[in-house]
């Protein structure tokens, strides 16, 4: 897959409500976990709120690269866009960083 930092490009003012957000970044995997009989609504109702409790801003001077359009690089692949019915498409962005060679890198400490 793509190197590089997984995110969304609105700040957390733009979306209606966590729901949405959850929607967006977890849709399919909470959908997995509803249907999992260890797992379920309890489960995902207590677990993945978490996941968007908090918003950790991204300043950079790299370009953001948008996955639902083009991949970073010739050998990235790009994410699967899962078209339901209804629902609207998924607003995701993975962060590129190239070094000093233009070769695409994770981001690191």
């Amino acid at each position: 897959g793509a190197q590089g930092i997984y995110t969304v490009p609105k700040p957390p003012d733009e979306w209606q409500d966590k729901e949405e957000l959850l929607e967006n970044n977890y849709r399919q995997m909470m959908k997995r976990d509803r249907e999992d009989p260890e797992k379920g609504d309890d489960y995902v109702s207590k677990v993945y709120p978490l996941k968007v409790a908090y918003c950790i801003p991204i300043l950079l001077s790299a370009k953001a690269h948008d996955l639902c359009k083009e991949p970073p690089e010739p050998k990235a692949r790009k994410a699967p866009q899962r078209r339901e019915k209804n629902l609207q498409p998924r607003q995701v962005v993975t962060v590129c960083l190239s070094d000093g060679e233009g070769a695409i890198r994770n981001a690191s400490a």
